[in-house]
């Protein structure tokens, strides 16, 4: 049984992964959905359960496949948006097969998408979320910023990276006639941490920035520290209420300690992470991938 990853083969994370599973005597292959036949070829046959994809010449039967790691969905090949749709229905298949086996699958991935549901669920978790409002409405928006005074705007659906302001002034986007949607949060005092959750392992560091959004930071560093048992427990209830196997959590942790929750990613980058905390997370996800491709 193999392993396979869903994503770019140039990617580093794709082949940090896949040298690791090779290293541990586990097949993998790559497969690139923005990939043109020959190179990726798909069949399906509804009344007998079948799904082949052919991947560079070669054919894997769904029964070949024992785990999928989900890193990014490229869009395949198309001349118009009918095209589009209809290479990726019948990609579609693939995505709902053995949901068990997914690391992580199709809804959870579509979850993470929907921002103002994923922080609702959690909160009905009893965990802390910043004051937020999610809007397009200048009614609604401007007393939020009269209320809140100093406020962290990020896309929705992503996109872009989080720009801390004080006043509608500074956003360039904000009118009163074609303001788009955007995420609004007070801006909360402290420290970044992220938790990465794999399965019943939790990895946790506090990430040393000056910045408002650290991954524009190319000098932001993490530290390595212990993760208290409140919050993996937290962070693995978050991680299997929103239909993940495993994702990184961001937090803000105040001066007093509290952690207040700001967005948990189902497909996301850690090999820096990883290097500068000295958390064996490649390990843990690989050892969960090979456990349930051969379970």
């Amino acid at each position: 049984m193999l392993t396979l990853c869903l994503g770019d083969g140039n990617d580093p994370q794709i082949r940090h992964l896949i040298m690791m599973l090779n290293d541990m005597h586990h097949d993998a292959l790559v497969l690139n959905t923005s990939a043109q036949p020959p190179l990726l070829s798909v069949s399906h046959w509804p009344g007998t359960l079948a799904l082949s994809l052919v991947l560079d010449d070669i054919r894997l039967d769904l029964e070949q496949i024992g785990a999928f790691y989900w890193q990014r969905f490229f869009p395949p090949p198309s001349v118009d948006s009918a095209s589009l749709k209809n290479q990726i229905s019948a990609l579609s298949g693939f995505f709902h097969y053995a949901p068990h086996r997914w690391y992580n699958t199709l809804d959870a991935i579509r979850f993470h998408q929907a921002k103002p549901v994923q922080l609702q669920e959690v909160q009905q978790l009893g965990v802390t979320i910043p004051n937020t409002l999610i809007s397009n409405c200048p009614r609604d928006i401007t007393p939020f910023f009269q209320e809140v005074k100093k406020v962290a705007v990020k896309p929705v659906f992503g996109g872009c990276h989080t720009q801390l302001v004080t006043s509608l002034n500074e956003l360039p986007c904000f009118n009163e006639k074609n303001t788009l949607p955007l995420t609004y949060q007070h801006y909360i005092e402290g420290d970044d941490v992220r938790t990465f959750v794999i399965d019943e392992d939790a990895f946790s560091g506090i990430i040393y920035s000056e910045v408002a959004d650290y991954r524009t930071d190319t000098t932001a560093i993490a530290e390595r520290i212990p993760t208290p048992e409140i919050i993996k427990q937290q962070s693995m209830a978050i991680c299997q209420q929103l239909g993940m196997k495993w994702c990184a959590i961001d937090w803000r942790r105040t001066q007093n300690g509290e952690f207040v929750f700001l967005e948990a990613n189902p497909c996301p980058q850690f090999l820096k992470f990883e290097h500068d905390t000295q958390h064996p997370i490649s390990e843990a996800l690989c050892t969960a991938l090979t456990s349930v491709a051969s379970s």
